[in-house]
């Protein structure tokens, strides 16, 4: 299973909007973090390729994995935000299961075929900043968890 995890992370499109979304939230001094179902080295190799990597990266060597909330509770623990002001982007139930979990607001970030519905919603993470409103942005992060300092409007 590891070599096909390490295969895609090597081989994989990169998400679109990445690189663009993390650099623009570092140079608005938002925190970011990944929280990801792979293991570490897949994420590493992963942010390599990716060439910018947010602030802290959680795979699941680090505790239990989504759906579980655990890792969004400490992604946001240790950004040092509350719940109320974290924000997760994600793709799938999974995602969502853990942010409710958690406590913390979700972004879906929509795939084509995926049975998921939720609002808000967005299909590229080049649409997150809009949606979040660039006045919020003090803490934030993409798959996993976006601490914000303050509420973004979600209309």
């Amino acid at each position: 299973m590891e070599e096909r995890e390490e295969e895609a992370a090597l081989n994989a499109p990169l998400e679109e909007g990445a690189e663009e979304l993390l650099r623009e939230l570092r140079a608005m001094g938002v925190r970011t973090a990944l929280v990801t179902n792979s293991n570490r080295r897949c994420a590493e190799i992963v942010l390599g390729r990716l060439g910018v990597r947010p602030d802290l990266v959680l795979s699941r060597e680090d505790g239990r994995i989504k759906p579980s909330p655990d890792l969004v509770r400490k992604a946001v623990e240790v950004l040092g935000v509350s719940p109320e002001e974290a924000v997760m982007v994600g793709n799938g139930s999974y995602d969502l299961k853990a942010s409710e979990a958690a406590g913390v607001r979700f972004v879906l970030l929509r795939r084509p075929g995926y049975e998921i519905e939720h609002e808000p919603s967005v299909g590229s993470l080049l649409e997150v900043l809009v949606l979040l409103g660039r006045e919020l942005c003090r803490y934030t992060s993409t798959d996993a968890v976006t601490a914000a300092g303050r509420r973004a409007s979600w209309s």
